[in-house]
């Protein structure tokens, strides 16, 4: 099994889970475990020697983009949802984490889908201003997970 697959076949359930520890905070769809499931198309040059935009696309990889839409955009907007609850609490340290964090997913969201494009010359970096937009994301859920955890119900 590819290691991407495998770390969203496990990453995927795991955030689900997470979203029901938190008492629902985080509301995911399903389809980001089955977001691993389904390979991308080659494109953009990954892998080495693949054409800058798919060829051919292929169920699978619709299904990817599909599956993935959900994820990159409801992360930022739970981010910035939960920067306003924690504001209104009064905490605002965790406040001004989740509203950066809100913040640098969808600008980094943004970046990805213009590499990805082709355009501003960011072809070559989308797969790591990907990497980066999840990176930020669920370094967020894990800040978030664990306070949620400190915090008696």
């Amino acid at each position: 099994m590819p290691i991407p697959v495998l770390a969203y076949a496990v990453a995927g359930p795991l955030l689900f889970v997470v979203s029901f520890l938190v008492q629902g905070a985080l509301r995911d769809d399903g389809c980001s475990p089955l977001r691993g499931l389904f390979l991308c198309d080659p494109s953009g040059g990954h892998p080495p020697g693949t054409p800058a935009v798919a060829v051919v696309r292929t169920w699978h990889g619709v299904a990817h983009d599909i599956c993935s839409t959900p994820v990159f955009t409801a992360l930022p907007a739970a981010c910035l949802v939960a920067a306003r609850r924690f504001a209104r609490a009064g905490d605002h340290g965790l406040a001004r984490i989740s509203a950066a964090a809100g913040t640098a997913t969808l600008a980094l969201f943004v970046v990805t889908g213009i590499g990805f494009a082709q355009s501003a010359g960011l072809g070559p970096v989308a797969g790591l201003m990907q990497r980066l937009t999840i990176a930020v994301g669920f370094l967020w859920i894990a800040v978030f997970a664990r306070r949620r955890s400190l915090t008696p119900a």
